[in-house]
């Protein structure tokens, strides 16, 4: 039985962002530090996605993996960037901030376009950008309150990072950008690996580097990644909102972390910000 387009995308999104939202509870439970983690995590993203590539692909895999060009090759140095500013911020801030601050990445886009490339923005997009920008500022000063600014300063440095990725794959909608994805995995890999002491590593904490890096990242990144050859990016953007209730709720659940009032206040405004422009935006076209 055959499926549509639409049934395709949304299942793509939805499982992708289902699968994302545990990656914050994962990372808590690994007993090395952050820069090992963030090597391993790598490293893990860059093996399944090439097995995967390499399975589907067999003798098109390097034409298609030099296919990518230049542009392919930049936006993997940014994400790989936004790879280690998000995983940091996990350590940093809570879970629910960092999802929130995150997921803020549209907005970002938005504004990025008007700013670099003057495109026109619709007023529903600039009161979404600044009730969105002003939640932010609202988890900030909690953070600063709560000594847990740097990271939600990190979670933002992610945001930003994610929103020039989205810009630099507008211009390559033609190519499959999976390969890009993957080389970002060995390039924050190879970045943090001066720092990072791989071994030895236990085999509890192998197997939730796997789940963290070949599972939630490459298997839920890379669903949403090919989601947009199917639904409008605008539909992406609202169901990848699932990652940040999701997750907030599996913390809050599982290991009583509460975000407190202005991270609950901030997420709010943000997330409505995005529905609200996501919503009217699919209603006018």
């Amino acid at each position: 039985m055959s499926i549509s387009n639409r049934t395709r995308g949304t299942l793509m999104v939805v499982v992708g962002a289902i699968i994302m939202s545990f990656e914050g509870l994962l990372i808590r439970q690994v007993s090395v530090d952050r820069w090992t983690m963030i090597c391993w995590r790598g490293f893990f993203v860059f093996s399944t996605l090439s097995i995967g590539m390499i399975v589907c692909w067999r003798r098109r895999f390097l034409s298609r993996f030099f296919a990518i060009g230049w542009t392919g090759v930049i936006a993997a140095v940014i994400m790989a960037i936004g790879n280690i500013c998000f995983v940091t911020a996990f350590t940093l801030t809570s879970i629910s901030n960092t999802l929130v601050i995150t997921n803020a990445a549209p907005l970002i886009v938005a504004l990025f376009s008007w700013l670099l490339l003057r495109e026109r923005v619709p007023g529903r997009t600039w009161i979404a950008i600044l009730v969105g920008l002003g939640g932010i500022v609202v988890i900030f000063h909690g953070g600063l309150m709560g000594g847990s600014w740097a990271g939600d300063l990190c979670a933002f440095g992610a945001a930003i990072c994610l929103a020039a990725y989205i810009i630099f794959m507008r211009y390559a909608r033609e190519i499959n950008m999976l390969p890009s994805l993957a080389l970002t995995g060995l390039l924050f890999t190879l970045f943090v690996f001066p720092a990072a002491r791989p071994f030895p590593v236990s085999g509890s904490d192998l197997g939730l580097f796997f789940l963290i890096g070949g599972i939630s990242c490459a298997g839920g990144m890379g669903l949403v990644t090919l989601a947009p050859r199917y639904i409008p990016a605008t539909e992406v953007g609202l169901l990848k909102l699932l990652e940040a209730v999701l997750g907030a709720t599996w913390a809050w659940m599982i290991i009583s972390e509460y975000p407190g009032l202005e991270s609950l206040l901030g997420g709010a405004m943000v997330i409505g910000a995005l529905v609200f422009n996501s919503l009217v935006g699919w209603k006018k076209g």
